[in-house]
């Protein structure tokens, strides 16, 4: 899928940046269960349709050989993968934290994001807040926006911990599964149930 965006030269207000979670198997090893969840950062455009696509970027850990006969090694690879938004399958929920102003710039912070596998029980979740702290220092890449990273973590858990409660992945209560929950950080509402 290919994701016609604009030139971000023009990008102030028609690009959005949101923390996005997916459900995920494996056991938790963080204190607050974040870990529970895949972590990644969307960006899509401030409208969207039924055909909207967006960019989701994001950390893994893959099997690469890094010699010659050697055995598989797990190692952290960088993700930006193009997704339609009304059918983001495995998303269980996403929170708007900031208007976009040069996605360009955007990918290429998120890119050179370091990996600490030296650090125990480093993950998915830590590359988000370490991006998240260099698109802060970082000028003009985003407009307005949640400043805080531990703001934004309790919020993305206790929301969807909220939506599990309500029973909306389980199928017992009729939601439509194609469109994710969302909560907007910026006004403090839902945009999507």
């Amino acid at each position: 899928m290919r994701c016609p965006f604009a030139s971000t030269r023009k990008a102030m207000g028609r690009y959005q940046l949101y923390v996005a979670l997916y459900a995920r198997a494996g056991k938790s090893h963080m204190k607050g269960e974040e870990d529970k969840y895949y972590w990644a950062f969307v960006v899509a455009p401030k409208t969207e349709t039924n055909d909207t696509c967006g960019i989701r970027f994001g950390v893994k850990q893959v099997l690469q050989r890094t010699a010659e006969g050697a055995a598989p090694m797990p190692v952290w690879v960088h993700e930006q993968i193009n997704m339609q938004m009304s059918r983001a399958p495995m998303m269980v929920g996403r929170i708007l934290i900031g208007d976009v102003c040069d996605v360009d710039r955007l990918r290429s912070i998120l890119q050179e994001v370091r990996f600490r596998p030296d650090i125990r029980g480093w993950n998915w979740v830590m590359w988000m807040r370490d991006a998240f702290e260099e698109l802060m220092r970082q000028r003009k890449v985003l407009g307005r926006s949640v400043k805080s990273w531990a703001i934004i973590q309790v919020t993305a858990m206790q929301y969807v911990e909220e939506k599990k409660a309500a029973h909306r992945f389980d199928g017992t209560v009729g939601y439509s599964m194609d469109l994710t929950p969302t909560w907007d950080m910026l006004r403090g509402v839902e945009v999507t149930e």
